[in-house]
């Protein structure tokens, strides 16, 4: 209905991913306006990232929130979830770990870490 609603487009992208659809993801995502703005959306862009293998981009996009950590607020919720896209099961624990030490919110993300590998 609303062809800007970002969570539509956030949500859509995740979607697209869990199916192995990253290039249609990533191309949502395009579509949010506060894409390298918003940690959220940011987060959901290195995931997509991960999952797609194109580790120097996700990688980029992490730089990113490491920075914007030093002027917003970064939710360890969305670090979390970046670090498993990238497949760093340490980082994500440690991210999740912060996540109960701290109490923080950050909105519901389902985060997927198989642990066969």
């Amino acid at each position: 209905m609303d062809p800007e609603f970002e969570v539509a487009h956030g949500l859509l992208a995740l979607a697209y991913s869990a199916k192995g659809m990253h290039e249609e993801a990533l191309g949502e995502l395009r579509k949010i306006k506060s894409l390298e703005a918003e940690p959220l959306y940011l987060s959901y862009l290195v995931y997509v990232y991960g999952m797609a293998r194109r580790t120097s981009e996700a990688e980029t996009g992490l730089q990113r929130m490491r920075t914007l950590s030093k002027r917003h607020y970064v939710s360890p919720l969305w670090m979390a979830f970046a670090y498993a896209g990238l497949g760093d099961k340490g980082q994500a624990f440690v991210w999740l770990q912060r996540v109960f030490d701290e109490r923080a919110s950050g909105g519901t993300i389902s985060i997927h870490l198989s642990l066969s590998s």
